[in-house]
């Protein structure tokens, strides 16, 4: 029974599954078999449903829409400083701003969000535990497993609150834009099937991108990125800058000085080049 319906699943028309479908709406197909984390992360996804719309009633909307809120960010990004540059109106909103894991965070943010309407949302949520690191390292004990996955479910609460602004971001028709390291595993959850029904998958690499170097030799870096993003456009400006292969890399392991200070390059490259976040 189960093959036969996914044969008639498989038969229906990607177009028309796109539309079917609206923030929120969710396949009921997609996740077949309960377990814990799953179950955890609805009841996350509730509860901070539940707080956006007690928000909603206590949070009066300014008169002017704002450019961009950029989430999950250090205190000196350098997105919110270029579209501040470029003459926009952005804010941050960081550990420096609330902690987007306690519900007192969750309501500094949607205050703002629901007060001065941003056109763009950029979400960036720790990537560390669905990262390829993590990935290799988990295979090295059972001690590492488990570690990786406790980390993995104490950030659940950071992707639910992603999937939630990706919804009230597509029914108020503004956009959203969630970036993770190409290859990590967050956005290939299952419970994040929903963003792939009205959000494009653009997947630059920032040695093209942003021309990301390492701040010593000046060697050029790659880091790819995977954006999700519900604009159009986004997706076109970024999607074909891959690297050209006419280049070398310096390899994003070990250590760099930037700054005249020691630092790993993995941290150096957590912040996004001037150029990238100029485009």
């Amino acid at each position: 029974c189960t093959s036969g319906l996914r044969r008639s699943l498989e038969s229906v028309d990607d177009e028309t599954c796109t539309w079917s479908l609206q923030a929120g709406e969710i396949d009921d197909f997609c996740e077949s078999i309960p377990n814990h984390e799953r179950v955890k992360f609805w009841d996350l996804v509730n509860k901070i449903e539940r707080e956006l719309i007690y928000m909603k009633g206590v949070t009066n909307q300014s008169q002017r829409s704002i450019d961009a809120i950029e989430i999950f960010c250090g205190p000196q990004s350098t997105l919110t400083e270029q579209v501040q540059k470029l003459g926009g109106i952005a804010f941050r909103f960081g550990l420096n701003q609330g902690d987007l894991q306690s519900t007192e965070g969750r309501r500094r943010l949607f205050a703002l969000v629901l007060k001065y309407q941003p056109r763009n949302i950029w979400m960036s949520p720790t990537c560390g535990p669905w990262g390829k690191w993590s990935q290799f390292n988990s295979q090295r004990s059972l001690v590492a497993w488990d570690k990786i996955n406790k980390q993995r479910e104490e950030m659940l609460s950071q992707i639910a609150l992603c999937l939630v602004l990706c919804r009230h971001h597509h029914r108020c028709q503004r956009h959203a834009h969630l970036e993770q390291p190409k290859g990590s595993l967050m956005i290939r959850l299952p419970y994040l099937q929903e963003l792939h029904r009205y959000m494009l998958s653009a997947k630059p690499d920032l040695c093209r991108a942003g021309e990301l170097r390492d701040p010593q030799n000046h060697a050029l870096m790659k880091k790819g990125l995977h954006i999700m993003t519900s604009s159009q456009r986004t997706f076109d400006s970024l999607n074909h800058l891959k690297c050209s292969q006419d280049h070398d890399h310096q390899v994003v392991e070990g250590s760099t000085v930037w700054q005249g200070r020691p630092m790993l390059r993995s941290e150096f490259t957590e912040n996004y080049p001037r150029k990238f976040s100029r485009l």
